[in-house]
């Protein structure tokens, strides 16, 4: 079960950081922005991630999921506001 969780949010939380990163970055029409947060954002979020784990590594601690996930949705709840605000 710990499996099933950790493979979910090794793709969902990547994915919806990077998402609210182009939605923050990119200011197209309306209905075209979740389209192109769908599709770039897994990309971004990938490397947004790579950058966690070296920061992580340069620390000197492991990669296990709770601190990876902790670092992660924090990096989301940083971009949700600035996404929010483009979207209003």
């Amino acid at each position: 079960m710990t499996d099933a969780i950790a493979l979910t949010l090794s793709l969902a939380l990547p994915w919806l950081a990077g998402a609210l990163m182009v939605l923050a970055l990119r200011r197209a029409q309306p209905d075209a922005r979740w389209l192109l947060g769908a599709g770039y954002g897994y990309l971004l979020g990938a490397f947004a991630t790579t950058l966690v784990l070296r920061a992580f590594s340069a620390a000197g601690m492991r990669w296990t999921l709770l601190p990876l996930a902790a670092a992660m949705i924090a990096l989301i709840v940083a971009l949700a506001a600035p996404a929010r605000a483009l979207l209003a």
